[in-house]
């Protein structure tokens, strides 16, 4: 008997040289780690929320127990803080987080979905801290015209201030400190949400589009890093606006932040992109996109209305730098969707509910009356 073979066409891939075949290998050794930790988590979430210990009697108490502990901590933290002339942070935010998944049950699928945030996140200030110590010189003159061009001659920030009598100010500058102090409490609180109400999509988009919208703004914050008003007041180069940032947490009894912000030992000359325009920006999207409901699309859109109005107002940003701001967003967005539709920052069950072994299962073979 004789064998006949019968010849085909070569398929993409078949070709060692082939340029799909090499995308294809590479896009599937990135997603390696990734899938491999998401089964991980996946099984550290089955134990924690499905398994027949976690659901008992004493599995039930001992979260109780540690959801009340966490609520009392982020209690005790915040008054510490108010007492202490600071105001509570992200840090609070979590511990809340925390609690709430504890008792709920859900604190195994909050560990699957948020751990690769917050790796991600640690990996990019890590990186950050390596390099953002470079000495280059810092950009003034640019952001300066170009403001004076929108403001018709004259700074916007001036303008503002000039409006709203910024010196004498002071419902309006205390408004203004808390605006600004949003920036880092409502990112979390928006991405709970969207991870609660089970907006899977929706949560990876947001929580990825933020990192992805900081490491491209680390490109400009390192090579061509640019002063914000106020400090291009400080050298001279404009007239000096009226610190309201530092009036609004005077008048809020803040004075650790005063005294932070005073010291100027944070990135300073890191303007352009504005995050502060960013994030609440990429909030927008997302809500609207996903078609959140109406109260929660017009919170959104509040909050970006406040963030943007004050950090102009109170010398902190430019326009052009929310412009650049809105840019890196869209950049950030369209970058975090290929992500997310590639798979890389898709688990498999993200946002589902583990399943309970401990429940009974139908046997192989039996009918259902």
């Amino acid at each position: 008997m004789t064998t006949r073979v019968v010849e085909r066409d070569p398929l993409p891939g078949d070709d060692a040289t082939d340029p799909q075949a090499w995308q294809g290998r590479v896009v599937n050794a990135v997603c390696a780690l990734p899938r491999i930790g998401g089964r991980l988590l996946e099984r550290v979430e089955l134990v924690m929320d499905g398994s027949s210990t976690a659901i008992s009697g004493p599995g039930t108490q001992i979260r109780r127990v540690l959801g009340v502990g966490a609520v009392a901590a982020a209690t005790v933290m915040s008054a510490k803080a108010f007492m202490d002339g600071a105001a509570p942070g992200p840090a609070h935010v979590v511990i809340l987080i925390l609690a709430v998944t504890l008792l709920s049950n859900r604190f195994g699928s909050f560990l699957r979905d948020w751990c690769p945030v917050a790796i991600l996140f640690a990996a990019y200030g890590a990186a950050f801290g390596l390099v953002h110590g470079l000495s280059l010189d810092v950009w003034y003159s640019p952001q300066i015209w170009a403001d004076k061009v929108i403001g018709l001659g004259e700074l916007p920030t001036m303008r503002l201030q000039g409006w709203f009598d910024a010196g004498h100010n002071h419902p309006l500058a205390v408004i203004s400190a808390l605006g600004y102090l949003s920036h880092f409490i409502i990112p979390p609180i928006f991405g709970f949400y969207l991870w609660w109400t089970r907006r899977a999509q929706g949560f990876r988009e947001y929580m990825y589009s933020l990192i992805a919208v900081n490491l491209l703004a680390s490109v400009p914050w390192v090579l061509t890093p640019t002063a914000p008003p106020w400090l291009a007041a400080k050298d001279g180069l404009i007239s000096a606006p009226v610190d309201v940032i530092r009036m609004g947490l005077q008048d809020l009894g803040f004075t650790q932040l005063v005294a932070f912000k005073d010291s100027n030992t944070y990135l300073i000359a890191a303007a352009l992109p504005s995050i502060h325009a960013s994030w609440p920006f990429l909030g927008m999207l997302v809500a609207r996109k996903h078609r959140l409901p109406a109260t929660m699309v017009t919170a959104v859109a509040i909050q970006l209305a406040i963030v943007w109005f004050v950090i102009v107002y109170t010398g902190e940003h430019y326009v052009i730098d929310i412009a650049f701001g809105v840019l890196f967003s869209l950049a950030a967005w369209r970058l975090a969707q290929w992500f997310v539709r590639r798979g890389i920052a898709n688990a498999p069950q993200m946002l589902e509910p583990a399943r309970r072994v401990c429940e009974p299962q139908p046997l192989a073979g039996a009918s259902g009356r």
